[in-house]
């Protein structure tokens, strides 16, 4: 534990001066690099993701359908750069419902999947 407190101290000493925001911006973007890398890490192959543009490139989620925590599926409905947007499969007494259930994941957080509602 005591090593994992240094490392941190000697972190965040790169971090003095910066404004809160900043560091959060630049912690979510340390994430996306992170998770488009291969592990174990290596600069070489960092260096190259941080040069190439990942959100140009990289695809949202390339199979392009889920499966719900229910264990209905996910159909891809449509997308943009940033964020692809599912509409789900409904089975059995649930697919009487005439409302649609609409997900979405986006370039930044590609793993997690959101319902989509008003409030998103």
């Amino acid at each position: 534990m005591k090593k994992e407190q240094q490392l941190l101290h000697k972190v965040m000493r790169n971090f003095e001066g910066m404004q809160k925001i900043e560091v959060f911006d630049l912690l979510h973007k340390i994430e996306v690099l992170l998770f488009y890398a291969k592990s174990p890490l290596e600069i070489g192959h960092l260096e190259k993701l941080i040069a190439s543009d990942i959100e140009d490139d990289a695809d949202v989620d390339p199979f392009q359908f889920t499966l719900l925590p229910n264990g209905n599926f996910c159909e891809f409905a449509g997308s943009n750069d940033w964020i692809h947007v599912y509409k789900e499969v409904k089975r059995g007494f649930s697919s009487w419902n005439p409302f649609a259930t609409y997900c979405f994941k986006t370039k930044y957080a590609p793993l997690e999947l959101l319902k989509l509602t008003k409030k998103t």
